[in-house]
């Protein structure tokens, strides 16, 4: 017979088990190093059974006085190394290193797998997903691991609709979650329901970080910025408006390049653990570096606006971004732009072909400038290439958020021809005008009737290869652009 042992901390209001309680019928640990697969977990509130996959800190066996802050991760099945080595988070990787700089607290993290993603993510069922956590989890964890109780610490960590369940779980349970990690965060969803959700609320007892990269997904508005950053920063000035503090208990990151991949979001996770669980005392910002989201503007309007994003790094290692709202900004021409938004934008009669900026914040300032051209700049070439199986048509198709790819719709698709090839593949291309910083998730077709297939990898413009990427991005910025994916396999039905 086993025996749970409770051992409650006076003062610190903590309760943990040394010995495991029996398990729930069908539930089954698994031992694989200081992982813990609990497989077969049952929920109540879903009616359905997934998969949890606990991560225990280096020093969890060795130090058995311990306990330690927790940190759910939404899409449970790719947070670690061991699950995907080429498509995972890789959070145990990052939390060892970074506890051996110490530079965060020691966590346990949790993989929470989900049994119907849409449901279990969609804002109507958030207080289910909060009690699933609360509830149903964290009970079950705290009677077999050592684990430290309260808000300040229990982390929720997410990206994009992950994000956002993240991000409305935590304002809406501050009494539970007093962190949370919105990566590439889906703010707008429900017609932008959490923007209105803010700017209705109220300050809220909880640290955010809240990141987007520069190329995720579509441009709305045709203004040469990703509308994903575009909803983050409307938030984020909405926090800022109720009392959150920049760099204190909310930061917020654009990273310019970066697309709507776990890639992106494996490479901002060790400044988001240590955001989070960081050690010592409040990180003190170093210096600034201004970046805009284009390197050029014209004066015909082919490219009307530019996002100046403040890069503020402190000596923590984290980089934040700035709102350039908070900022002061100063110009040896400005009269020539505005600044509204967060957009920089010409003004009519405009003249000069470079605005120079010089941005303060907190004490710092560094220099940021934009070239400006006479002409019509906003056309550039891009050039499609993709490796298909020997067994693929002479005709393949890519489609995704732009206009030239059809905006999802098959039958719209860019044809890619038969260009060559080997005794393995072959290989398309075909070759396109496209407006200057367009941008767009994309994928291939075998044709216009398919939708989408199994993509093996694919390739930045710099020739960067990301392996097993389901879909790819791209940013036409140069004269002429190259992206190039190769197609692991045709899929039978529609992805």
């Amino acid at each position: 017979m086993k025996f749970c042992i409770l051992i409650a901390l006076a003062g610190v209001g903590v309760l943990f088990a040394e010995d495991a309680t029996p398990l729930p019928d069908g539930v089954k640990i698994v031992t694989n190093g200081r992982f813990r697969i609990i497989k077969n977990f049952p929920s109540d509130v879903f009616r359905n059974t997934r998969t949890l996959f606990v991560y225990l800190p280096p020093s969890y066996d060795s130090n058995t006085s311990a306990v330690y802050p927790i940190a759910f991760f939404n899409d449970g099945t790719g947070v670690f190394h061991f699950q995907s080595p080429n498509e995972s988070w890789d959070a145990d990787i990052t939390a060892d290193r970074l506890v051996r700089e110490g530079r965060i607290r020691e966590c346990i993290l949790v993989g929470v797998s989900t049994a119907n993603r849409g449901e279990e993510y969609g804002l109507d069922r958030s207080k289910d997903y909060r009690d699933l956590l609360i509830g149903e989890i964290l009970p079950f964890l705290t009677s077999h691991y050592r684990i430290a109780r309260g808000p300040s610490n229990t982390a929720i960590i997410g990206s994009s609709a992950g994000g956002a369940n993240a991000f409305h779980i935590a304002w809406n349970h501050p009494d539970d979650f007093g962190l949370a990690g919105c990566l590439s965060t889906s703010f707008w969803w429900n017609e932008h329901a959490f923007l209105k959700m803010v700017e209705n609320g109220e300050k809220k007892p909880v640290r955010f970080w809240i990141d987007s990269g520069g190329i995720e997904f579509e441009d709305r508005d045709g203004s040469g910025i990703s509308s994903f950053v575009e909803d983050s920063m409307d938030v984020v000035s909405a926090m800022l408006a109720l009392g959150w503090i920049n760099g204190t208990d909310l930061m917020f990151r654009v990273d310019p390049k970066a697309a709507h991949r776990v890639a992106s979001w494996r490479d901002r996770l060790p400044e988001t653990l240590t955001f989070l669980f960081g050690i010592g005392k409040t990180a003190r910002m170093t210096n600034l570096a201004p970046v805009f989201s284009t390197r050029l503007l014209d004066r015909k309007g082919n490219l009307p606006y530019a996002a100046l994003y403040v890069q503020a790094a402190y000596d923590n290692g984290v980089t934040g971004t700035v709102l350039p709202e908070l900022c002061r900004i100063v110009s040896s021409d400005s009269n020539g732009f505005r600044i509204r938004d967060n957009r920089l934008s010409l003004l009519p009669g405009a003249s000069g072909s470079r605005i120079d900026l010089r941005v303060s914040y907190a004490g710092l300032e560094a220099p940021a400038s934009l070239e400006v051209a006479d002409g019509d700049s906003g056309e550039v070439l891009l050039t499609v290439q993709a490796e298909a199986p020997l067994d693929s048509p002479d005709v393949i198709y890519a489609t995704g958020g732009a206009k030239v790819l059809g905006r999802w719709q098959p039958d719209l698709a860019l044809p890619l021809y038969l260009a060559g090839k080997s005794e393995t593949s072959r290989f398309y291309t075909n070759t396109v005008s496209v407006k200057r910083n367009t941008f767009s998730e994309w994928k291939l077709l075998s044709g216009p009737d398919s939708r989408y297939c199994e993509v093996a990898s694919w390739y930045d413009p710099d020739g960067t290869r990301h392996e097993g990427a389901g879909s790819m991005f791209f940013r036409a910025e140069d004269d002429t652009n190259v992206i190039r994916g190769k197609v692991g396999r045709w899929l039978d039905t529609p992805r």
